[in-house]
């Protein structure tokens, strides 16, 4: 079909069977113009899918960045990028990654030293244009683009993540710091210190609730008569016992509140019980706006301090220079319960200090009573406190035995023991008894005897007497006194553990015991490796090291972050602070641990690594067999499952399309949902397939989310198929027909479907023989990961149609550029045919003239057709036909003219490269025709270059007699240089026109780009 159609002049009746195909072309054309239209329809929906992933780069929540590896310069950014760094996205486009780091030596080794795949960088430093140096995460996926190893780097700013870490960390140090100071004022006064070193608050103060005492001595509230600041309780008010910050002093005018006076007295009465403003300026609920103004003051927390039983006994209460976040508000208001433990342990040791004080000034008004006994047995010293205790006067007893005062039914024991001390036989335990005082009434006492016979200025028996009742009395207080420190221990909000050096558990508070599932006597004696700690081998590494670092350095608190382990077999995440205790000399005897439950924040960062490294999966898969798969493989490794499946839809089916860890015989009975007769065709009812499996069910949700095994998303799971099919109901087993799965072991059990928009596009399937393998948490993750599975399937999905349609529209509009260059050529021949009847020498040269600029353009679509890429040609490749075909056309002896084409490797489109081709062939033209009369040698160059920004430059020269005196190309009347001259106007393009030395023809223009 290529080749040009060769006429023989004939008869009448060929011209009408010629004009009859001509027709017929055009008819042809007509219809090949409307597929082209469908084809544009089709690329301007290229477009749109295009701009829509264009759209989500930028409208990405994350900075996103796509960067060039080898130089780290940046080549996209997204609007957040602009606003997280405060650049200007041309600003941003001329920066390198580096010119964004603190860090830039690391920058540039993670970015060179990941050449292919994905990275994440847990913790970087970047630096605004404002040179704040902030914490960032980075997320890269490394790939080539263009041909140029690139990346796309999604970069968060971490500040407060890092910012409330930083808080919980000194949290638990104050807490640890708190257990180890006495006295109230000091430990509230650290809290407060705390406040302006963790939260950054410029002042701030903590009251108690105490009886009035300053109403008469100088309160600024004592003579206001009415108003919201007077004093209407005289009884109590809130007293000022911490202070710390900038222009604070315990003494200052709010070292007494009343309560009810003041924003802060209001807040102890009224409800929600706390008050914060990030606008203390323009607050009208705020006391002394104008100090705040003057001081600088943006915001205001203040909260009530309530004890266990809701009586309210405090107030907190900072200012700051800065709007107070969430997360600060909710670790203050855990700061708040702290410091409600220690203002409720503190007034009880108040109480019991003023207890022990009472008991000492008993304790000196009554001392024991002390006597010497000779050999003889009687008694030569009696102590002034004789008098006191007993009533005797003094000297009363002396000479006298110790036994005449004795209770006669005591008085042989207390022989018989008086007697041990003399033969040196008592084991130094005290002899209880009664004597009898003055009035006749007898005192329980007990008695410790020392025998110092022999001892200068002794020289007896050294009897030191005390009532038992005031010993009794003491004992009682120590209990008193223990409980109430056990009392602050058991009610922290904190698990705390001592243990000796091998490990051994000797104290455990109530909440540990609670949060372990153990009982305090499971816990006490026990070893930390096995019971709390996971791991015989791993467990003891871990308490060996932790012993040998808090050995070293017993000054120290040791922070760490352990995986635990509760009764249940749950694994939970804790913060462990570690302090030593040591004896006397100072050496470390035990451990104290004080930990917080951190599984939360632990199972919610787990959850965003595993989200980033299901995503890098789903990123780097090729096509629907290579994503499912790879993402069977990642559900059955991160879940620990011993068998996965992925069913995907097949018609009316949902057939396994990839599994793990099921046997084949399994396979083979489950693999087909549909019922089906013995002719295996799929059996339906009411226009629906008829499921077996509960698979089915699932997938075409008809799960009840109000049983426990559903959730509210249609999923279902248990972790004992056998207890759930003892407490299913008739109906409810309908959906177990075959229950297949629990006949081969298998107890634990999820089906989670694979739902993108309202499609149910298949099944993900999780099974294991052991029991309690899932818990609510854990479903919620995969039902999450399964709807990324989806939405990368339902794409990948919509990848394969658009190219499938897109290969389909390639090849018509390849067959539409053959027939359009044959259509030409036909118009070609017939100019030939046309031109053997001419006998004009002028109409012959016309005919040929149009029939070269004719060749051009079929020379042109010729080239398409031919090519890969048919949105452009090789404009070089094109050239070199053009003038190939020119040489033919007016007969060039190439050995006398030279033609030099240098194109380099530009690519021009269609709307370009023809008005390009007919310019070049008409200057050529006349160049071949005019510029080497005579057989003249000569050489005509043409050259073309390009820039990446679209703009091109044609310089089309030749050595020969040039062209005539005063030659105007603006005002040209040939019918070739007008067409020139249109077409460079068609290209929106300039020409100059230099003639010495033969003729230069320099034309630029911007090549037109479509879409």
């Amino acid at each position: 079909m290529g080749d040009e159609l060769i006429f023989n002049p004939g008869p009448g009746e060929e011209i009408l069977r010629l004009r009859s195909e001509v027709a017929s072309l055009r008819e042809e054309l007509a219809k090949k113009d409307l597929e082209l239209q469908r084809l544009t329809l089709a690329d301007e929906a290229l477009r749109e899918s295009q701009e829509k992933y264009l759209e989500l780069f930028e409208l990405g929540k994350e900075s996103l960045f796509l960067i060039d590896n080898d130089t780290g310069r940046l080549l996209e950014a997204n609007t957040a990028a602009t606003e997280m760094y405060g650049y200007s996205r041309d600003e941003l486009l001329r920066m390198r990654n580096v010119d964004l780091s603190a860090e830039p030596e690391d920058t540039h080794r993670v970015t060179t030293e990941t050449p292919v795949g994905g990275v994440v960088v847990p913790l970087r430093y970047h630096r605004k244009r404002d040179g704040t140096v902030f914490p960032v995460e980075i997320t890269g996926r490394f790939f080539s683009w263009k041909g140029r190893k690139v990346h796309v780097a999604a970069i968060r700013d971490i500040s407060e993540r890092c910012q409330t870490e930083a808080y919980l960390r000194k949290l638990s140090l104050l807490k640890v710091r708190l257990l180890g100071m006495g006295d109230l004022k000091a430990r509230l006064q650290q809290i407060a210190d705390s406040v302006i070193d963790i939260f950054g608050a410029d002042f701030a103060h903590i009251w108690m609730i105490r009886d009035g005492d300053f109403c008469e001595k100088g309160c600024r509230y004592a003579t206001v008569a009415g108003g919201e600041h007077a004093c209407r309780d005289r009884n109590r008010c809130l007293h000022l016992m911490a202070s710390s910050g900038r222009y604070t002093s315990i003494n200052d005018d709010y070292r007494r509140v009343p309560i009810g006076n003041c924003q802060i007295g209001r807040m102890i009465m009224d409800e929600p019980g706390k008050y914060i403003t990030n606008d203390v300026v323009n607050n009208p609920f705020v006391d002394d706006r104008d100090r705040a103004l003057g001081l600088g003051l943006v915001s205001l927390a203040g909260f009530r301090i309530l004890s266990r039983d809701g009586e309210a006994v405090g107030a907190l209460a900072l200012f700051k220079k800065t709007p107070i976040n969430r997360n600060e508000e909710l670790l203050l208001e855990d700061l708040v319960s702290t410091t409600s433990q220690v203002i409720v342990a503190g007034r009880a040791e108040e109480a019991l200090k003023a207890s022990e004080t009472r008991f000492r000034s008993l304790i000196q008004h009554s001392s024991d009573i002390v006597r010497i006994i000779d050999r003889n047995g009687l008694i030569v010293y009696d102590s002034p406190s004789s008098e006191l205790i007993l009533g005797y006067p003094p000297g009363f007893m002396l000479g006298k035995s110790p036994l005449e005062l004795i209770h006669p039914a005591d008085r042989d024991r207390v022989a018989r023991d008086l007697n041990e001390v003399f033969e040196q036989k008592n084991d130094g335990k005290p002899t209880e008894f009664r004597v009898r005082k003055a009035d006749g009434s007898y005192l329980e006492v007990e008695s410790l005897g020392s025998n110092m016979l022999g001892v200068p200025g002794v020289d007896g028996i050294v009897v030191t007497t005390r009532p038992v009742e005031d010993r009794k009395r003491a004992q009682e207080a120590l209990r008193r006194s223990e409980k109430k420190y056990r009392e602050l221990v058991e009610s922290a909000n904190s698990i705390i553990i001592r243990w000796d050096m091998d490990g051994t558990i000797t104290f455990v508070n109530e909440f540990a015991t609670r949060f372990f599932g153990y009982s305090e006597s499971e816990m006490l004696g026990k070893n930390l490796i096995g019971l709390i700690v996971p791991g015989a081998d791993t467990g003891g590494q871990y308490i060996n090291t932790l012993t040998r670092k808090i050995t070293e350095h017993p000054e120290r608190y040791l922070t760490s972050v352990k995986k635990n382990v509760r009764k249940n077999g749950e694994f939970v995440w804790i913060s462990w602070t570690n302090r030593p205790i040591t004896d006397d000399a100072g050496n470390v005897i035990e451990n104290l641990s004080v930990g917080n439950d951190i599984t939360a924040q632990k199972l919610v960062e787990d959850e965003r690594k595993l989200t980033v490294e299901f995503l890098r999966l789903v990123n780097e898969s090729q096509d629907t067999r290579d994503l499912v798969h790879s993402a069977t493989a990642f559900f059955q490794r991160y879940s620990g499952c011993e068998a996965v499946g992925v069913r995907l839809k097949e018609y009316d089916d949902y057939p396994y399309y990839e599994y793990r860890g099921f046997s084949g015989e399994f396979i083979a009975a489950e693999n087909y949902l549909c019922s089906r007769d013995i002719n295996r065709p799929i059996l339906f009812e009411d226009g629906e397939p008829i499921y077996e499996c509960l698979c089915g069910s699932v997938i075409k949700n008809r799960g009840d989310p109000s049983k426990p095994y559903f959730t509210a998303r249609g999923s279902f799971w248990t972790n004992s198929t056998t207890e759930l099919l003892a407490c299913l109901g008739v109906a409810e087993r309908r959906m177990l027909s075959r229950n297949r799965c629990n006949r081969s072991g298998y107890e634990s059990m999820a089906l989670i479907p694979l739902c993108f928009s309202d499609e149910r596009m298949g099944l993900l399937q999780l099974n294991d023989r052991k029991k309690g393998r899932f818990s609510p948490e854990f479903i919620a993750l995969w039902e999450r990961l399964a709807d990324y599975l989806a939405v990368a399937l339902a794409k990948l999905r919509t990848e394969d149609a658009l190219r499938e349609s897109l290969k389909e529209k390639e090849v018509l509009l390849k067959e539409v550029h053959h027939r359009v260059k044959n259509n030409l050529q036909i118009i070609t021949s017939l100019l030939n045919l046309q031109m053997s009847q001419m006998q004009d020498p002028d109409t012959v040269t016309a005919l040929t003239e149009s029939q070269s600029r004719i060749r051009s353009m079929a020379l042109l679509h010729e080239k398409l057709y031919q090519s890969k890429d048919l949105s452009s040609i090789d404009f070089g490749d094109y050239l070199r036909g053009l003038i190939s075909s020119a040489y033919c056309t007016y007969g060039v002896n190439e050995g006398l003219i030279r033609v030099e084409i240098d194109a380099g490797n530009v690519r021009l489109g269609i709307d370009t490269a023809i008005p390009c081709g007919l310019i070049i062939n008409e200057i050529s033209t006349n160049a071949f025709k005019y510029a080497f009369p005579r057989d003249r040698q000569g050489t005509l160059t043409i050259k073309v270059s390009s820039e990446e920004s679209g703009q091109t430059e044609l310089i089309i020269s030749d050595d020969g007699v040039g062209l005539p005196e005063g030659f105007d190309i603006d005002n040209v009347t040939t019918l070739g240089l007008q067409l020139v001259v249109s077409l460079v106007h068609q290209l929106e393009g300039e020409i100059e026109l230099k003639n010495e030395g033969g003729v230069t023809y320099r034309i630029t223009f911007r090549e037109k780009r479509h879409g």
